[in-house]
């Protein structure tokens, strides 16, 4: 496939590849949008790719169709709040909706932006349903004055016309692709830290690492309770606080209903399908204490050693999840801080790590006096350190 690299030091996908089936006249309209993010999805994430290694048209225009999904769902207020207010999203997309010519949709994202400069406080405050600044909504009016699919033939056009854009027979276009994500030399060690930078979000993310560390002594069988993920907060139904925020909790168990105050982080069964909706208690912990366990994950290069463990004991292995044993640090006699993890493989194998100052290792589950392997205080350090520089340039995807 001659000419799909960039010819650099820094070696890059250099054009935009895509079906040609779905130019076709009785194509939908809306198909070119979501061919286009299939290949920058399979390029950052399957190829590893970061944005500036393919072309900035197609990072330009995944992002204009990120903030006209966004607008058409539920406004203004919520493209503000869901994309964080993404300096890296907003530039991304004017300069994709201007690159196509989308004027009108243009318009009403300059104003968007201006808007957000002079009223930072009050877009921070912005969630999509209850708080919604009234000229955010004059903005959407005007939005929603182009027809529906406009945005659409103006990216169909570009891209049909647009010499960095190879249209190709849907099984050509497959080999292409994989040929792009196999050849990335950086591929292996990315998908290595993305792999770790999922699993330590699990333990240091201030939503879902608080439900793990209030969850850590929780067992089912025999075998730890795991919580996989949150879903987003509803803002409405807190049974303490009228700020509160009711979660859906995915667990290996099923979707339950979470929250949490001052004092607790509680469990409960949900009243709706997806989470939300606080029933019946099924746990509860302590919240400076599930809090202390969070702080400790937050400052360890936990998953990148327990990671690195493994290799040691299965380098065939992937760690899987990652998670709290016990509710709080524990202080040794030297003073030494230590802490307990449990581990699953894909194959679902669980491991024991322990976590000190000074070292940390890796042993079967239940815990007993078996050692597998471990890492040295400078092992710890080296991996930090890695992680450090790898995360020194992630752009924004």
């Amino acid at each position: 496939m001659f000419g799909l690299f960039r010819k650099s030091k820094a070696k890059g996908v250099a054009r935009i590849l895509m079906d040609d089936a779905i130019f076709a006249e009785s194509a939908e309209t809306w198909a070119v949008s979501s061919g286009l993010a299939d290949f920058v999805n399979s390029m950052l994430s399957t190829g590893q790719y970061r944005r500036d290694e393919i072309p900035a048209e197609a990072m330009w225009l995944y992002h204009a169709d990120y903030y006209m999904a966004q607008v058409q769902n539920g406004g203004h207020s919520q493209f503000v709040h869901n994309s964080g207010m993404s300096k890296w999203i907003s530039d991304d997309a004017l300069n994709g909706l201007d690159l196509i010519g989308a004027s009108l949709y243009a318009s009403c994202l300059r104003d968007l932006r201006a808007w957000i400069k002079t009223h930072p406080q009050e877009a921070q405050s912005q969630d999509g349903f209850g708080t919604r600044a009234d000229i955010l909504d004059d903005i959407d009016a005007r939005f929603y004055e182009a027809p529906s699919d406009a945005y659409y033939g103006s990216l169909r056009e570009w891209l049909r016309g647009s010499d960095i854009v190879d249209l190709l027979p849907k099984q050509e276009l497959m080999q292409a692709m994989v040929q792009l994500t196999d050849s990335n030399p950086e591929r292996a060690k990315r998908e290595r830290f993305s792999r770790i930078a999922h699993l330590q979000h699990g333990l240091s993310d201030p939503h879902l690492g608080l439900y793990r560390a209030a969850a850590a002594t929780q067992q089912v069988d025999g075998k730890p309770f795991q919580i996989q993920a949150l879903t987003a907060g509803f803002p409405v139904g807190h049974p303490t606080e009228k700020d509160g925020v009711i979660w859906g909790v995915q667990t290996t168990f099923g979707v339950l209903a979470g929250y949490a105050n001052e004092d607790e982080v509680v469990l409960t069964q949900p009243t709706k399908e997806n989470g939300f909706g606080v029933g019946a208690a099924i746990f509860s912990g302590d919240r400076a204490k599930a809090q202390a366990c969070l702080d400790y994950a937050q400052t360890r290069p936990i998953a990148a050693c327990a990671v690195a463990l493994l290799a040691k004991v299965n380098k065939a292995s992937q760690l899987n999840y990652i998670g709290p044993l016990t509710t709080q640090p524990s202080i040794e006699k030297n003073g030494d801080v230590g802490m307990g993890y449990v581990g699953e493989t894909e194959d679902g194998t669980p491991y024991t790590f322990v976590f000190k100052e000074q070292a940390a290792l890796i042993a079967p589950f239940p815990l007993g006096k078996k050692v597998m392997a471990s890492l040295t205080r400078k092992d710890m350090q080296n991996l930090t350190h890695e992680i450090e520089a790898h995360n020194a340039y992630v752009p924004w995807r």
